[in-house]
């Protein structure tokens, strides 16, 4: 990545963190990627990135959220760098690296988020429970199109699908 895109992304979310602060001072934003599709038991289908989360920011790995606050501050959680994985899955960039390469506040791993979201909630103490913005993707959230996300998320079994046309009763000899 280029500084000029670094630059375009970090206007984005400046924007958006504008927006935020129109909503409230205490407004949070957490944008997630889009989720890794298997396409049988040992292989993914090629990893599409989030729009949304792509035109905040510019990173396409999976399983990463960004935060942005209302303040403009922004953090990444991103998978952890680790060699052995990234001989499987691809190169990582990880949360050292990620800060300087998209122009991020701050970057923590994936591991951390858990324990962090508790934090972002009490910023907003005091506040209604609408200053949270989730901005997930559908098949995490769930909203209008819940339903048909569930159902492509189904595994569909192979032999269901398949007609049964060849298999007759046996007859009897003789």
């Amino acid at each position: 990545m280029t500084i000029a895109n670094a630059t375009l992304y970090a206007q984005r979310r400046k924007q958006l963190a504008a927006h935020l602060r129109s909503t409230s001072s205490a407004a949070v934003a957490i944008i997630t990627t889009a989720p890794e599709r298997a396409r049988n038991r040992d292989s993914d289908f090629p990893y599409r990135h989030d729009s949304y989360f792509y035109y905040l920011c510019g990173f396409n790995e999976p399983n990463a959220y960004l935060v942005i606050d209302a303040n403009g501050k922004t953090t990444l959680f991103c998978q952890p760098k680790d060699l052995e994985r990234e001989i499987w899955d691809g190169y990582r960039l990880g949360p050292e690296a990620a800060p300087q390469a998209l122009g991020v506040e701050a970057a923590l791993s994936i591991k951390e988020l858990d324990s962090l979201m508790p934090k972002l909630h009490a910023q907003t103490a005091g506040e209604p429970a609408k200053r949270v913005v989730p901005l997930c993707h559908p098949q995490r959230v769930g909203g209008p199109n819940r339903r048909m996300a569930q159902q492509r998320a189904r595994p569909r079994s192979f032999w269901r699908a398949m007609p049964s046309r060849t298999t007759r009763p046996l007859r009897a000899a003789g």
